[in-house]
């Protein structure tokens, strides 16, 4: 069981299919909380959301993209149903977040 302790960055997906689970990540809560860690830690973020969000695709760290209706490039967020409410969100494999 996991308790909240700060601001909500995303959602542990448990899937049940056999497939390794996923974490669904808000991405303006993620930038915000890693942006203020950065801050704490007297430095800051180099790259712009949007940057990082691409960057973050390019590398193969994005598991989940769909397409943008207008552009038909990959948009970096899909749609998903959490706790009942449809949001936008990043999907990553749960072994980038996992230890050895």
């Amino acid at each position: 069981m996991y308790n909240p302790m700060g601001d909500c960055i995303g959602y542990l997906n448990e899937q049940t299919s056999g497939k390794p689970c996923e974490v669904w990540l808000v991405q303006d809560n993620a930038f915000k909380v890693a942006a203020q860690f950065a801050r704490n830690q007297g430095d800051s973020l180099l790259l712009s959301a949007p940057a990082l969000w691409r960057r973050m695709v390019e590398r193969g760290l994005v598991i989940q993209t769909e397409p943008d209706a207008k552009t038909n490039k990959p948009r970096t967020t899909v749609q998903q149903r959490v706790a009942g409410v449809k949001m936008r969100v990043m999907v990553l494999s749960s072994e980038l977040f996992e230890a050895d």
